[in-house]
């Protein structure tokens, strides 16, 4: 993959895939808020958004030819706020409240281990192709 480093002055159409790598920053933040106010189905939904955004932006970016390392990094930044934090606090909110607090603390971090884990190997992969 080559990435556009240069400094340019960047066409409008360039921060269309960072738009919506924001957009899904922005559902999985929405979606926290939601499980916290006992709303999980809602920020279900959300998340399912969240999704198409993060395979579109990647797809935009490409075939814009406007690849950048930073578009990269702000991609795995928005996943892992909402593929691997949102899912984490739903667990904790809804399978390990009663447990004890370091036990469920636990339980709910693997998703958001296990994520970020993924997503910076992906990361690497990325690179080195």
């Amino acid at each position: 993959m080559k990435l556009n480093s240069n400094k340019q002055r960047r066409k409008p159409r360039h921060f269309i895939p960072n738009i919506l790598t924001l957009l899904n920053m922005f559902l999985g933040f929405l979606s926290i808020s939601l499980i916290l106010n006992d709303q999980p189905l809602r920020a279900g939904v959300f998340i399912i958004i969240a999704g198409s955004f993060d395979v579109f932006d990647g797809k935009i970016a490409r075939m814009l030819g406007i690849e950048s390392r930073f578009g990269v990094e702000f991609d795995s930044m928005a996943d892992t706020v909402s593929f691997c934090v949102v899912p984490s606090v739903l667990i904790y909110s809804l399978y390990v409240n009663g447990l004890p607090p370091l036990l469920g603390g636990f339980i709910a971090f693997i998703p958001l281990m296990f994520g970020t884990i993924r997503l910076a190997k992906f990361n690497i992969e990325q690179e080195l192709e």
